[in-house]
């Protein structure tokens, strides 16, 4: 898409190039920033390596690539980039961070504040806490039992990061993210295709 050289010549032996550019998935559309550095210790090193390569957001065995969550507001997606982001740059614990903010998010922007529940004088109060917004978001049919059930899985998961500095494997942090992208499919992107449907049957009907 974009690509800025430099290079550098000392006369002596020594030079270097590098690229910057700006690359495009051909496949997903997702937009990366990629530095290419080739100089002759790179070239030396493997007869097969001509350049020294390092992609941002981070590429490796374990990258997850952001989804295209077409139907959520623009915070809830910066904040689902952001927690992407944080687990393909290696730092877990902020990625559970960014999990147990993502539901709390979700929460807030479907008018969840909690549930009722009763207290030990047997009066009805509300259970503010993300456990009990977690059960808000069943109780008001946003959630399946079982899809509640394993949110809280995930809250549990960024509790131990965030208050005992307990870091997750990053086979269980995955399979976290999982569960929340699933979440969120169901919430959003299903939710709003069902409407679609809803709408297109209505006005057949009219006809």
């Amino acid at each position: 898409m974009k690509e800025e050289k430099t290079s550098y010549d000392d006369g002596q032996g020594w030079w270097e190039e590098i690229d910057y550019q700006i690359i495009q998935c051909s496949g997903c559309d997702e937009i990366s920033f990629r530095r290419l550095e080739t100089n002759p210790q790179i070239q030396s090193y493997d007869e097969t390596t001509q350049y020294m390569q390092e992609l941002y957001p981070k590429r490796g065995p374990n990258s997850i690539s952001i989804k295209n969550f077409s139907n959520l507001s623009i915070k809830l997606k910066s904040l689902y980039r952001e927690t992407i982001d944080a687990f393909n740059n290696e730092q877990l614990i902020l990625c559970c961070g960014g999990l147990r903010a993502l539901i709390e998010a979700i929460c807030l922007d479907k008018a969840i504040k909690g549930i009722m529940v009763k207290d030990r004088k047997n009066n009805d109060v509300l259970k503010e806490n993300l456990e009990g917004k977690i059960e808000g978001l069943f109780e008001s049919g946003f959630l399946t039992k079982s899809s509640a059930t394993s949110l809280h899985e995930l809250r549990f998961i960024g509790n131990e990061a965030l208050h005992e500095l307990s870091k997750p494997s990053v086979d269980e942090i995955k399979l976290a993210i999982e569960i929340l992208e699933s979440t969120i499919d169901n919430m959003y992107e299903l939710h709003h295709k069902a409407m679609k449907i809803q709408m297109k049957k209505q006005i057949r009907t009219k006809k």
